[in-house]
């Protein structure tokens, strides 16, 4: 029998694939839910960085603690509640948590977040009915009168919620949270600029407004932030033309709107530059 009659069965060495998306869909209307979940999702996309441990995603990072790999289980819990920050109730808790943390002494602010979430996910029959918060996120179901069909927990279910709590009071967590914010105030000017309706965007399938778009937007003039959010979010089309009304030191080729060249996007140091650059924002190059 030579070599090449042996066969070796990979599939066991497979890992599964995890989707990282909540028990209940993301609503297009609630702009802090698309906020948050888009985020999630580009941060689950991204290679971990190398560190003291090997890891697979960033979410066996910020799981470390538990052990194990990250299970399809574990990951809808995380995105459920990373989810549930974007509402109002999850608003709340952010802002608690965040005055917890200017109380910590230094170096223990990551512990507010975990503080703040152990009052929210407490037993109160004068809230969510009497049932816990983690409970009402996870809930696949809801009767006539509101209420939700509790849902069976496991205590890993609760020990995902701790391990993420703590994880936003870090380092990586809290500018985690500050890009969340960053986009839910270029979806909340995209929104303005467009009449005040729903900003045109299906949170499953592409966001109306990237990462670059939105850090694009926060070095706008503040007084130029809604109308900047309403070009990107609707991709207008651009020209790029050589610039003189500006000093030396701006680069030479601005990107204008097209129906509105009074209005810049950016300036670039030659053409080419300045093509890829709309491009990259989502915007139509005549």
């Amino acid at each position: 029998m030579s070599i090449t009659d042996f066969r070796f069965d990979t599939s066991a060495c497979r890992k599964p694939v995890i989707r990282h998306e909540p028990v209940r869909p993301v609503r297009p209307d609630v702009l802090g839910e698309v906020a948050f979940y888009t985020e999630w999702q580009d941060l689950m996309a991204q290679e971990p960085p190398m560190g003291f441990m090997v890891a697979d995603s960033h979410l066996e990072i910020i799981l470390a603690a538990l052990g194990g790999q990250v299970t399809q289980r574990r990951a809808t819990v995380a995105a459920s509640l990373i989810k549930w920050l974007g509402t109002n109730c999850g608003r709340s808790m952010r802002e608690e948590a965040q005055r917890l943390a200017t109380l910590e002494v230094a170096g223990l602010g990551d512990r507010a977040w975990l503080k703040a979430w152990a009052v929210e996910n407490r037993r109160d029959l004068s809230s969510n009915y009497g049932d816990r918060a983690l409970e009402a996120i996870l809930a696949e179901e809801f009767l006539p009168d509101g209420r939700v069909v509790v849902p069976e927990l496991t205590m890993d279910d609760y020990e995902v919620a701790e391990q993420l709590m703590l994880w936003l009071g870090s380092h990586n967590g809290k500018a985690y949270l500050q890009r969340c914010e960053q986009r839910l105030r270029a979806l909340y000017a995209a929104q303005e600029a467009l009449g005040g309706g729903l900003v045109p965007t299906a949170p499953r399938e592409a966001p109306s407004l990237s990462a670059l778009q939105c850090r694009h937007i926060d070095k706008t003039f503040p007084n130029s932030r809604t109308e900047m959010a309403g070009y990107l979010a609707r991709g207008v089309e651009v020209i790029v033309r050589r610039q003189n009304e500006c000093s030396p030191d701006v680069p030479p080729f601005a990107i204008k709107v097209l129906s509105n060249p009074d209005f810049w996007i950016d300036c670039c140091a030659s053409e080419a530059e300045a093509v890829l650059r709309a491009t990259a924002l989502g915007l139509r190059v005549e």
